[in-house]
């Protein structure tokens, strides 16, 4: 013993333990309890414990130890935490127990003779092993654990009094086997009733019974022996039931066996073959089937010829050769086929030989070999190697590989890891089974796989699974673990293939040739030649264009239409590129080419480009009117209901806070739970809101699984109540409720202590001062506009008392003046909610969409490992089915090839945002290429155009019809900025001195930069808007 830690052994484990004799129970920590594989009982969970901090901590179970202590051991019942500083805390309840003698001089703990010659305890409880259902007046079997004997041991066991006088259930005494720690016993349910019997409940008490002969007086002597077998065969096959069957599938069966005892051997050595009926089967003219065996490890083959070798021994089978009988092996020669070995199959064998000489080589299994399993993961495969250690050299026994599915693809990491050890263990099953082995991995989460305290989902699944096998985990770095990871990633990605016909285009000879393929570009031959033409000349047998811009190249190539759609890909999608606006790109690509309509190819190719609209956001106000509720004429007509949480567990066992605020008076309702379940949802509504303050007429909450679970539904139907809901990733609909969870943490984080476990118990206290504190929005508080009267605090009863303005005693002057205070709260919400609008509504535009627009919609996504700041951020399209009301609308998934069901919700118009066809992406429309520059439009170029070309005239009257849009789409866009700016400028008229000729310019200077981005001369722009 060193210091107050004891080298004890608990089941065989050894252990250092803490001896605390200020301590009045005995305590292990959860983590140790499942390294010793102990049966955790749940009869400890009514006490609470008070440790040295003064917390209070709440027992998970018991459970029962061998304690042994310098030879001498102590079977002893100690209480199982969730958490503890130790693993092992032997307390005052152990040392009493044990006549325990501390001699602080010599720093030894010494046992008395009351434990020396005994190992097992004189009683011990016995506890349910699972739930039991008892019918009313049954009598049912069930099975009890408790203390782990050795062997097989006879027992007394005797029933609880407390199920006799509490619940009517009645075990009577009897003498049964107690092996492995289990035994079956009889209850009778003594009720009209169904009764449970939960997992971990006290049954009874076992006491070991005394050897001895037992002597049975019977008047019939000969019958003795039978009724002996009988019983004992009985309580054998009892045993030998399996626990997975139901209490009434185990009456049955016992029942079954004693109706038929007979039909059963009594002994392994009664199952010979007996001769008393001979009988023939007719097979007709059927031939024999012959079924390949099945594949197995060595460990089962070696069981599976012992068992026949068994069976041969006691006369149940016997050799045979007939053609009916199971074949051990299949010869792998089927009848009707002929064997023919000739030239080709002689190369091939000689290739596999050099295959399996030559790197890597294969080697041979040995069973007495250690074996590893090396497993590894990609986002797209799985690879496993299976590895031995033969004379000190690894050697590979076998490779496995697969690619994902597509829901595999979806899981985690750690998931994928995972699912490689599963697939490899499985696949390699013949050789591992029954034999331990190492599974070698590169990710580290999988070493405490197995040691997980709740698992739950697809990792729990797996861990059961893996459970039948023997192995250790082993973690390796992914430098050196190359030969797993490379199956993994067996796939060689195929190189992306440019298109020819853009990469050939690298000299202006070959430019020149793809410029003859387009039938537009080959007429202008003629037209560049001409010395009258200063805009377009052939360059190197290439056709450029001149650039009036001061940047960028003199002459630009014109390019022709099939390489246009090429350009623009890798001017907005290559990764040079990055996917900017289409101001960026047209920058890029009008200082290099040249075409007809290239400012609006690339403005419809960047507004169509699907991985943009998935993820960038419309540069514009956001969509959406604000659209207020109207406050409620009454309190508690219309309320909204929230979860606030998850808060670490406080002391009393709550993780969540429900919230209900009146959208009146604004009056809070707050309450603590432990697990925010459905029951506890419709409880608080049904006693904190419906019972108290009476049913309300509107109830708004989120989507939410619990509030819209069948129970909370049934409940609001009953007292009719219209339920409604927030649009998904819209809080804001229930506004009122999530401001106050903000003011609710605000005001916990005040008086929250370090490790955050009171927040509950201050909880009631910060809802009444939020209550009874004035509002500035209704100019009252919520406690008076619910109870016309003030609160009084604990400071006002301590203070001297202070008349209030009216007589408390006229009933009807309180209620008066409650009610014009709520009608006055109700005015000042109205005022303040306008006010709310005018601001929300100068930031945001109206937007609406008809039935049948396609369209984008926000939806935020987290996945495991990746960061969300990198996540595509719009999905769809969706097609819109209805408008709601004026900022919602009801959309579905739109996929006319897809036969699976519609997904359909109702969404904000804030999420929205119009859908683009990137099949639509590359405009088809053809666009006249200019002929010349010929200066200004004016009136003596149309008569000419009129006297010697009218299809020149038509085209150029389309030109114009164009142009003169696009100067009205402008003029109407000046007129709108400038509304803007006077506006402005006459909010700050006091800083500024107005001049007329000081805004008689800003047009112009709008007008001169438009007209430069176009390419066109002012006088022309200047005529066109005169005409």
């Amino acid at each position: 013993m060193t210091g107050n830690q004891l080298d004890v052994i608990i089941d065989k484990k050894p252990i250092r333990a803490l001896v605390d004799s200020g301590a009045s129970f005995s305590v292990i920590s959860d983590k140790y309890r499942r390294f010793l594989k102990k049966v955790l009982f749940a009869d400890a969970k009514s006490v609470m414990l008070k440790v040295a901090d003064g917390n209070f901590v709440r027992p998970i179970g018991k459970c029962v130890l061998r304690v042994r202590i310098n030879n001498r051991e102590l079977p002893f019942e100690i209480i199982v935490l969730s958490h503890c500083s130790h693993d092992v805390i032997l307390g005052w309840n152990f040392l009493e127990a044990s006549q325990a003698v501390i001699d602080c001089g010599q720093n030894e703990l010494v046992l008395e003779d009351i434990c020396r010659d005994s190992t097992a305890p004189d009683a011990w409880n016995l506890y349910a092993t699972r739930d039991y259902t008892l019918k009313p007046h049954s009598l049912t079997r069930i099975t009890v654990s408790g203390y782990q004997t050795r062997g097989d041991i006879n027992v007394v066991l005797d029933g609880s009094k407390h199920l006799l006088f509490e619940k009517n259930i009645a075990t009577p005494s009897m003498v049964s086997t107690y092996r492995n720690g289990k035994s079956d016993v009889w209850v009778t349910n003594l009720q009209f009733r169904n009764q449970i019997i939960p997992r971990g409940m006290c049954i009874g008490q076992a006491e070991p019974l005394n050897e001895g002969h037992l002597c049975v007086i019977s008047d019939t002597s000969g019958c003795l022996d039978d009724q002996q077998e009988t019983s004992e065969s009985q309580m054998n096959c009892s045993l030998m039931m399996s626990p997975e069957l139901s209490d009434e599938q185990r009456n049955k069966l016992s029942e079954l066996l004693r109706k038929f005892f007979g039909l059963f051997t009594k002994t392994d050595k009664s199952t010979a073959a007996k001769t008393n009926v001979k009988h023939r089967i007719f097979t007709g003219d059927h031939a024999p089937i012959n079924q390949r065996a099945y594949r197995v490890s060595p460990t089962e083959r070696r069981i599976i010829h012992e068992e026949v070798q068994k069976m041969l021994d006691e006369g149940i089978v016997q050799p045979s050769e007939s053609p009916w009988s199971s074949p051990i092996v299949l010869s792998l020669l089927k009848s009707g086929v002929e064997f023919h070995w000739g030239p080709e199959e002689v190369e091939a064998f000689n290739s596999l030989k050099k295959a399996l000489t030559s790197d890597p080589v294969l080697g041979m299994y040995d069973e007495r070999a250690s074996t590893e399993i090396h497993t590894d993961a990609s986002g797209y495969g799985i690879g496993a190697v299976l590895v031995q250690i033969q004379n000190n050299v690894k050697k590979v026994i076998a490779y496995a590989s697969r690619t994902l599915t597509k829901a595999e693809k979806n899981y985690s990491t750690t998931e994928r890891e995972c699912l490689a050890i599963v697939w490899a263990t499985n696949k390699f099953r013949p050789y591992i089974f029954g034999k331990h082995f190492t599974v070698v991995t590169d990710h580290h989460s999988l070493c405490w796989l197995m040691n997980l305290k709740d698992p739950s989902g697809r990792l729990a699944r797996w861990a059961l699974r893996l459970q039948e096998h023997d192995f250790d985990v082993k973690y390796k770095t992914g430098k050196k673990h190359s030969d797993a990871d490379a199956l993994s990633r067996n796939p060689v990605e195929e190189e992306t293939e440019t298109p020819d016909k853009f990469l050939a285009v690298t000299t202006s000879m070959n430019l020149a040739m793809e410029q003859k393929k387009d039938q537009d570009l080959a007429k202008l031959k003629l037209l560049s030649n001409s010395s009258k033409n200063e805009e377009f000349r052939f360059i190197d047998g290439m056709l450029c264009r001149k650039n009036f811009d001061p940047d960028g190249k003199l002459w630009l190539p014109v390019i022709p239409k099939h390489l246009r759609a090429d350009i623009l890909r890798h001017f907005h999608d290559a990764p040079t590129a990055g996917h900017l606006g289409f101001a960026k790109t047209y920058d890029r690509i009008r200082k290099r080419f040249y075409w007809p309509g290239m400012y609006r190819n690339v403005v419809r190719y960047v507004m169509h480009c699907r991985e943009c609209q998935r993820r960038k956001s419309v540069p514009q106000r956001p969509p959406g009117r604000l659209v207020p509720i109207p406050p409620a004429t009454a309190p508690f007509h219309r309320i909204g209901i929230d979860l606030l949480g998850r808060f670490p567990k406080s002391a009393h066992g709550n993780k969540w806070i429900i919230v209900c605020t009146d959208y009146s008076t604004r009056y809070a309702i707050t309450k603590a739970l432990p697990t925010a379940e459905v029951d506890e949802i419709a409880k608080f509504l049904l006693e904190e809101i419906v019972l108290r303050h009476g049913a309300p007429r509107v109830i708004i909450t989120d989507r939410g699984a619990v509030f819209r679970s069948r129970l909370v539904s049934s409940l609001v139907d009953l007292c009719n109540i219209d339920h409604r809901f927030t649009t998904a990733y819209h809080p804001q609909t229930n506004g009122l409720t999530e401001r106050f969870n903000k003011t609710l943490a605000d005001m916990l984080s005040m008086y929250v202590d370090v490790e955050q476990k009171n927040w509950d118990e201050i909880l009631p206290f910060v809802t009444f001062a939020y209550n009874t504190a004035k509002q500035e929005t209704t100019g009252f508080t919520p406690f008076y506009l619910l109870h016309g009267r003030e609160a009084e605090t604990l400071l006002d009863t301590m203070l001297p008392f202070c008349p209030n303005d009216f007589d408390d005693n006229n009933i009807t002057k309180i209620a008066a003046r409650a009610e014009e205070s709520r009608q006055l709260a109700r005015v000042h919400t109205l005022r303040a909610q306008d006010k709310d609008r005018r601001r929300y509504d100068s930031k945001h535009q109206m937007v609406s969409y008809a039935p049948g627009d396609l369209v984008w919609v926000y939806t935020p996504v987290r996945k495991v490992g990746l960061s969300e700041k990198l996540l595509r951020r719009y999905f769809g399209p969706y097609q819109v089915l209805r408008r709601l009301s004026a900022v919602t609308y009801a959309v579905q998934d739109f996929d006319p090839a897809s036969r699976k069901r519609k997904l359909r919700e109702v969404v904000h118009v804030l999420r929205m945002k119009p859908y683009h066809d990137p099949a639509e992406q590359i405009e088809t429309e053809d666009i006249p290429l200019k002929e010349s520059y010929k200066g200004p439009i004016t009136r003596s170029r149309i008569k000419t155009l009129e006297q010697n070309d009218s299809g020149a005239l038509s085209s150029f009257r389309g030109e114009q019809c164009h142009t003169h849009n696009l100067l009205q789409v402008l003029i109407a866009e000046l007129a709108e900025r400038w509304t803007e700016l006077s506006r402005v400028l006459d909010e700050s008229r006091s800083f500024f001195r107005v001049h007329t000729g000081y805004f008689s310019n800003i047009p112009k200077c709008i007008k001169a930069e438009f007209i430069a981005s176009w390419g066109c001369s002012q006088s022309s722009v200047v005529s066109s808007s005169q005409r």
